[in-house]
């Protein structure tokens, strides 16, 4: 784990300090950058296509995505792929056609694909239709949207949307699926052209059902701290550790909103608390040069 200078991002007035941590894991990160495009979009109207308008081409769009990358294989890639899609489609039975699908996204997975592979991981969910598969699905298509090019994205949040509703279509009590969709929404809306606070509610709906929700209040707490409602980032924060008091990153989340509220001692307070806890001795001697900084009132 490290810790890094921290990182602001411009939108017309508006100026926000995300983080000053790589102590978050790669997909913790991906989602405190994904945030800040809530915040962008608080502030100005989308001027993305309607999410009814993307929905006629979605499959459109992802069968495009196939033939393209089919064209980058090797000869003998291709064949293996139009192998396993001949199995699949000639499959006696679900059980069968699964473990083609399930081939077809090793495969796609090996090659770096993402995308394809989350578009056979939904074909496989299809098959087995179960609360499982498609959030497996889900997870797909998300994972991949953050990777992959602008253009590309809308058609991968939409699929990831569609795959956790169906997932909760068969099992509608299962928070961790509410919060994904709700963070899904958000996070695309940039690229379908929903508004991100229908996302905000299904994590707050989450939090009706059980205030103490680890995910749900660490997602609302980056989007208050993004959009620079302090009081409610702290509030989150706070849930985030009574919750899980071993989650140290959450030390660093309250020094940086206390330290964007001008508040250096409270700041300090929770950075020094993180310090002691972290378990990385880099993580911690970088945190320890941080507040040094600031004790000496240098930009960190």
């Amino acid at each position: 784990m490290r810790i890094t200078n921290r990182s602001f991002v411009n939108s017309h007035a508006l100026v926000i300090c995300t983080t000053i941590m790589k102590s978050l894991n790669k997909t913790q990160l991906i989602t405190i950058s994904a945030v800040v495009v809530l915040a962008f979009l608080l502030f100005i109207a989308p001027q993305t296509p309607s999410a009814k308008g993307l929905d006629t081409v979605t499959d459109k769009a992802l069968t495009a995505l196939v033939d393209e990358a089919k064209k980058k294989l090797s000869a003998q890639d291709l064949d293996e792929v139009t192998r396993l899609e001949s199995g699949a489609g000639d499959a006696r039975n679900a059980d069968q056609k699964k473990k083609f699908l399930d081939e077809m996204v090793k495969k796609w997975t090996g090659a770096g694909r993402k995308d394809i592979a989350a578009i056979y991981r939904m074909h496989a969910a299809e098959t087995e239709n179960t609360p499982q598969a498609w959030a497996q699905s889900g997870d797909a298509f998300q994972n991949a949207a953050r990777f992959a090019e602008p253009d590309n994205k809308a058609p991968l949040y939409q699929n990831a949307e569609k795959s956790y509703r169906e997932s909760l279509k068969l099992d509608s009590s299962d928070l961790s699926i509410r919060t994904k969709l709700g963070t899904c929404i958000v996070e695309g809306s940039q690229y379908t052209g929903e508004m991100p606070m229908s996302g905000v509610r299904y994590l707050l709906d989450v939090l009706k059902k059980d205030s103490l929700n680890f995910e749900a209040n660490l997602q609302l707490g980056f989007f208050s701290l993004t959009s620079q409602q302090f009081d409610k980032a702290i509030g989150r924060f706070e849930k985030v550790l009574k919750k899980d008091s071993t989650y140290v990153d959450a030390y660093v989340l309250l020094g940086d909103t206390y330290l964007q509220m001008n508040d250096k001692d409270k700041a300090v307070d929770y950075y020094t608390r993180y310090m002691h806890a972290v378990k990385d001795s880099a993580a911690a001697k970088e945190m320890e040069e941080h507040i040094k900084k600031l004790k000496n009132n240098i930009n960190p």
